[in-house]
């Protein structure tokens, strides 16, 4: 039954943009409810497997005043890992991996970190 669940948490995920491979990993798709400490110490652990992280940015826009809707950067995060072959070990690993109940998206992020970028000169 695990098996079953799991397919149809993948039948549910829609496709994701593509962009040119870097260091840096955008993750969606997280539970909003997930305490940051808790999320970062998580996400550290589960990448850190493919390769040495350098960072995880986790965002998590609480709600700003009675009555308004939440900011809308909830429910993602970025690792930033020291290498290109890392980050691809760990996108092509981690892909649809069930995270806190939900069905992790990893894609390669928009652009380079400002970390990598200022590493990189």
């Amino acid at each position: 039954m695990g098996s079953e669940v799991q397919s149809a948490d993948a039948a549910k995920i829609k496709p994701q943009p593509s962009y040119p491979p870097n260091a840096t990993l955008y993750l969606s798709n997280i539970d909003w409810s997930i305490k940051k400490p808790l999320l970062k110490r998580s996400l550290v652990a589960l990448f850190s497997r493919h390769g040495k992280v350098m960072e995880v940015i986790c965002l998590r826009g609480d709600s700003v005043g009675k009555g308004q809707k939440p900011k809308c950067l909830r429910g993602q995060a970025w690792v930033i890992f020291e290498s290109l072959p890392a980050a691809t070990a760990a996108l092509e690993a981690e892909r649809g991996f069930v995270f806190f109940g939900r069905p992790l998206m990893v894609n390669y992020a928009k652009e380079v970190s400002d970390r990598v970028a200022k590493r990189d000169g």
